[in-house]
């Protein structure tokens, strides 16, 4: 049994570059609602971007065998307008790498801790 983490620190370090990017444009989507004329479109550009940064993340997670019910509930925060504005996805990938990071026993208390029975 191989006990080593599916992610490594470089896919880490890539997948933050691609999180906090879009995050980035959700938050000067957010804030610039207010300039007239391509205001309005701002929030439409910046979730798609973000739409298409979390489709290549879980897509990447699942191929590397990851868990990503952690980045899939942080996206999914994501979609919610004005709540768009806050770090969800970066929050939710740290939570997806720290999990990978911990030890089996660990892994099965917060299984249990998170599933509704």
């Amino acid at each position: 049994m191989n006990n080593d983490p599916k992610l490594n620190i470089i896919d880490f370090i890539i997948m933050l570059l691609l999180t906090v990017s879009a995050d980035v444009v959700d938050i000067l989507a957010v804030l610039g609602i207010a300039i007239p004329v391509i205001g309005p479109a701002l929030p439409v550009i910046g979730w798609f971007y973000g739409l298409i940064i979390s489709g290549i993340i879980i897509f990447w997670l699942i191929m590397k065998e990851a868990s990503f019910r952690w980045f899939l509930g942080g996206s999914g925060l994501e979609l919610i307008p004005i709540l768009n504005g806050l770090p969800a996805r970066t929050i939710a990938l740290l939570a997806t790498f720290i999990e990978g990071r911990l030890p089996t026993e660990a892994k099965a208390v917060i299984s249990a801790a998170t599933v509704k029975k």
